[in-house]
């Protein structure tokens, strides 16, 4: 049984403590409004439920601290009103528009660039947020922009969290500095919680490439899909935003990427009588295994192919 967990990172930007900039921010990134209509989380929402499928939404939940509940409750509602999963997703950034923030001066992009007791103090945070909105238990955690550390696995257990998804190999050395003597290709205890990695192939030789709605064609995806459920894999973890169908400047949907999100769930929907199924964290059950999983490959033929789709979807920028 391969279990398949799609992950909508929740958030909106740019970072202000401006609350009308704020609802407008919020419009654009997680309910996806344009002039035609809208193309956010509720959409996405609207489609998975057409095919039966679960999400997870990681949803931001420091802007609270800055804004209030009002923008928080109302994503957790949107999500938990149509069955699916809500998680703690944090970006540290919201700390600069809050001038009077618990850690003293600092600031910074990523949890890493933070000591233990402040990931764990932002952690926790986080969860109060969730929990003033309704959400108890929360048991998973991915770090904005994938900027997770060593300690901020330490801090995840210190807070009663089992799980962290935010390991993404096409940002190790970059925002991920989550260090590990192989690179992950499956689950693994670590610091006391499961490391459960962001799903990733190799497109060409030595190259990285997440599982992402945006940065995948649709064959692609499949391909690594139907690859995981035939190894054997336990987990398969795809990565969406409340904003991925739009162009980048959030004025119009961008057609490429809504199709191929009609094309995920159906092909997801077809797969669960094959053995594969779409489920939360609560839902996950983990076993360690001294097998390595072998890293999944593409071939040229989708990678050209989603470079033609990529030059498509270009002209909707």
């Amino acid at each position: 049984m391969l279990d398949v967990l799609i992950t909508v990172d929740t958030e909106f930007w740019p970072v202000t403590s401006v609350r009308d900039i704020a609802r407008d921010n919020y419009a654009r990134c997680v309910l996806g409004r344009h002039r035609q209509g809208a193309h956010g989380i509720g959409y996405q929402i609207e489609v998975l439920n057409a095919h039966r499928l679960k999400a997870v939404f990681f949803i931001e939940a420091l802007h609270a601290a800055v804004l209030g509940d009002d923008l928080l409750a109302r994503t957790v509602d949107m999500v938990r009103g149509a069955g699916h999963e809500v998680q703690l997703h944090i970006h540290p950034e919201w700390l600069s528009a809050w001038p009077d923030h618990p850690f003293g001066t600092r600031h910074g992009r990523n949890m890493c660039v933070f000591g233990e007791d402040d990931q764990a103090g932002m952690i926790d945070l986080g969860l109060r947020a969730l929990a003033r909105c309704g959400v108890d238990g929360v048991t998973a955690f991915r770090a904005g922009n994938y900027g997770a550390d060593r300690a901020t696995l330490r801090a995840l257990a210190r807070c009663g969290l089992t799980y962290d998804t935010s390991y993404n190999l096409a940002h190790q050395g970059g925002d991920c500095a989550l260090d590990f003597d192989q690179p992950l290709e499956a689950p693994v205890r670590a610091e006391g919680v499961w490391e459960v990695p962001v799903t990733h192939f190799y497109d060409r030789p030595y190259h990285v490439r997440p599982l992402q709605l945006c940065a995948c064609s649709f064959a692609e995806t499949s391909a690594v899909l139907k690859t995981a459920r035939v190894a054997g894999r336990q987990t398969a973890v795809l990565v969406s935003h409340g904003f991925e169908l739009m162009n980048p400047s959030r004025t119009r949907p961008d057609p490429v990427i809504v199709n191929r999100f009609g094309q995920l769930c159906r092909l997801l929907s077809e797969m669960a009588e094959k053995g594969v199924r779409t489920v939360g964290f609560d839902g996950l059950s983990l076993t360690e295994t001294d097998a390595p999983a072998l890293p999944i490959r593409s071939n040229a033929v989708r990678t050209g192919a989603r470079m033609v789709e990529q030059m498509v979807s270009r002209l909707y920028q």
